[in-house]
């Protein structure tokens, strides 16, 4: 998981592993991608996948405003 840098792969693996783990690691990768993406193109794409509220709730938090 730590090799994959694709936001997109990322997303579908958090939405759809079978292993909660798993979801879980790719859902925080994606909420950090949110946080440092360098445009606001990927920063919504990386958004638009996530879906657990403590994941969202991380990056409303850590935005920049």
């Amino acid at each position: 998981m730590k090799r994959i840098d694709d936001v997109a792969l990322l997303v579908e693996i958090a939405g759809s592993d079978s292993d909660a783990g798993v979801r879980e690691e790719a859902a925080e990768r994606v909420a950090h991608a949110v946080l440092h993406a360098h445009d606001e193109a990927a920063a919504q794409a990386a958004i638009a996948g996530l879906t657990d509220s403590r994941q969202l709730a991380s990056v409303a938090k850590g935005a920049q405003h």
